[in-house]
């Protein structure tokens, strides 16, 4: 047996719905670095996009009450992004990542200019 399918999938009307309702649970690192500053709501991360910290750390947030998003591809796509982060040697931002964030003039569907 497959071990992809060693848990059938779900039936396409539950798939349909799951991810439809994926924008309410989870969020863009382009989104998160201009809209959260400062807000109250708590933004799991991992590491990176294999990692599913963050999925398993949104309902310890969200039993106590908090409003919780996921961060969709962590600190990994943050920094690919071209995003600035705090390291023990300072703050320091790597160049943009031609595979993680589009080409100049192109439209991702995002609310950034791009």
């Amino acid at each position: 047996m497959s071990t992809v399918l060693a848990t059938a999938p779900a039936s396409p009307d539950e798939t349909a719905r799951q991810f439809a309702a994926r924008p309410a649970f989870g969020t863009d690192v382009s989104d998160v670095h201009a809209d959260l500053q400062g807000d109250a709501t708590v933004v799991t991360c991992c590491r990176g996009s294999a990692c599913s910290g963050a999925t398993r750390a949104a309902p310890a947030f969200a039993r106590p009450g908090y409003r919780v998003k996921e961060s969709i591809g962590g600190y990994e796509y943050r920094v690919r992004e071209g995003f600035a982060a705090q390291t023990a040697t300072g703050r320091v931002a790597n160049p943009v990542g031609s595979l993680t964030a589009p080409v100049a003039g192109a439209y991702c569907g995002c609310r950034h200019e791009c």
